[in-house]
C-alpha cells in the first residue's frame, strides 16, 4: 500500500484527500493516515490541510524500495531490472546479492543499501560506506551459460559504465585501470567497483557487479583525506542518489548487450587513466618494480614495459598499481 499511495501522492497535481486515496485503495481512511506517517518517518515532506488532503513537497533524496520501484517503471528499466532488494542498512550488498533466492537465468537483480557496515574493495580492502553520503549498490546477474574467460572483462566494463555516467553528470572522470573511479580535476578516488563470480566448473553461475560512489561526502577521515572525493566536493552540486542510480542502470541496459563483441574495449582505453603513466606495480610476491603501462591486452591485461624494454602482462588479481606521486589511484 505504501507504493500505492506515493505513486498517488507522486502523480497529483495538486492534494489528493484521504477520502479519495482510501475509495482508490479500498482500505480505512486510518489505513491511509498510518501509511502517510510512515512515509514522513522515511523522510518524505508531506504537508496535509484540512478538507484538502494530502501534497508531497519538494524533493528530498531519499532511497527506498517504492522509490527505485516508481523510478524504475518511470525510466523504462524495470523492462532491464527483474527484482529488486533494498535494506537501510546491510553488510555489503554484494553480499545481499549472494545470499538471493529465486532468480532466473538471464534476469537481473538490483540490489541497494543505504548503509553498508562491511563493504569491501578489491583484495579485500575496507570500503568506507557506513552512511548515507553515497550510492552502494549491487547487479546479480546469472548467465544462462557462460564460461568464466568471457566474464573476466566485466570489471573493465563496469568501470567504463560508471564513469560514463558520473561524466554525463559533468563530473569529469576517468578509470584507474582496472576500475577505480578518478575524479580528473583532483586526482582523488570518487568510487570503485567489485565484481564477482560465482564458478560451477568453467561456467558463471552469478556475476555480481557492486558499485559504490560516494555523492555527498563533505569531509574524509584522515587517512583518506588525500585519497577521496565525492560528486560535490568535485562539482558543488548535489545530486539525487536515485538519480545517480538510474543514469547508471540505464548505461548499463544500453551497453549490457554489445558486451560480448568487446568493441568497448576502444573506450575504455579512452578514459583509462593508467595508460601512458609511469606506474609502480607491486607483486603478492617478489619486490615492486616501476614501469610504463602502455596498452591493455585483448582480454583487457595491463601491458607494462620495465626500464629495460621488456613488456610484461600485470594482472589485476595478484599487483596494486600505484601512482608515483604517492597518491593510491
Amino acid at each position: 500500500m505504501k507504493l500505492k499511495i506515493l505513486q498517488i501522492l507522486k502523480n497529483k497535481q495538486g492534494y489528493a484527500s484521504g477520502e479519495q486515496i482510501s475509495r482508490q485503495l479500498g482500505v480505512t481512511r486510518a489505513a491511509v493516515w498510518k501509511t502517510i506517517n510512515s512515509l514522513r518517518e522515511e523522510g518524505y515532506s508531506i504537508e496535509a490541510v484540512p478538507n484538502r488532503g494530502y501534497r508531497l513537497t519538494g524533493k528530498p533524496d531519499i532511497l527506498s524500495g517504492e522509490e527505485i520501484q516508481i523510478h524504475l517503471q518511470q525510466a523504462g528499466l524495470d523492462r532491464f531490472v527483474d527484482t529488486i532488494a533494498f535494506k537501510r542498512k546491510t553488510d555489503s550488498t554484494n553480499q545481499m546479492a549472494r545470499l538471493a533466492k529465486g532468480q532466473q537465468p538471464n534476469q537481473i537483480g538490483l540490489f541497494v543499501a543505504e548503509q553498508q557496515t562491511a563493504g569491501r574493495g578489491r583484495r579485500g580492502r575496507d570500503w568506507q560506506s557506513n552512511h548515507n553520503e553515497g550510492l552502494w549498490f549491487s547487479l546479480l546477474i546469472r548467465p544462462e551459460q557462460g564460461l568464466a574467460a568471457h566474464f573476466s572483462r566485466m570489471p573493465l566494463f563496469a568501470g567504463l559504465c560508471a564513469a560514463e555516467v558520473l561524466n554525463d553528470l559533468g563530473v569529469n572522470t576517468g578509470v584507474k585501470w582496472p576500475n577505480d573511479l578518478i575524479a580528473i580535476a583532483s586526482g582523488r578516488k570518487l568510487g570503485g567497483i567489485l565484481t564477482e563470480m560465482i564458478i560451477e566448473d568453467t561456467d558463471v553461475r552469478s556475476l555480481i557487479i557492486g558499485i559504490g560512489i560516494n555523492v555527498t561526502t563533505k569531509s574524509f577521515p584522515e587517512n583518506l583525506r588525500n585519497l577521496a572525493t565525492s560528486i560535490f566536493l568535485e562539482s558543488g552540486r548535489h545530486f539525487a542518489r536515485i538519480e545517480i542510480l538510474m543514469a547508471a542502470l540505464h548505461r548499463f541496459a544500453k551497453r549490457f548487450p554489445t558486451y560480448g563483441d568487446f568493441h568497448w574495449l576502444a573506450d575504455y582505453r579512452s578514459n583509462c587513466l593508467t595508460l601512458g603513466r609511469e606506474i609502480k606495480v607491486l607483486p603478492a610476491f617478489g619486490s615492486p618494480w616501476t614501469g610504463r603501462a602502455i596498452d591493455l591486452d585483448d582480454d583487457g591485461e595491463l601491458l607494462v614495459e620495465d626500464a629495460n624494454g621488456v613488456r610484461h602482462v600485470v594482472r589485476s588479481g595478484d599487483v596494486s598499481v600505484r601512482g608515483l606521486l604517492g597518491c593510491e589511484m
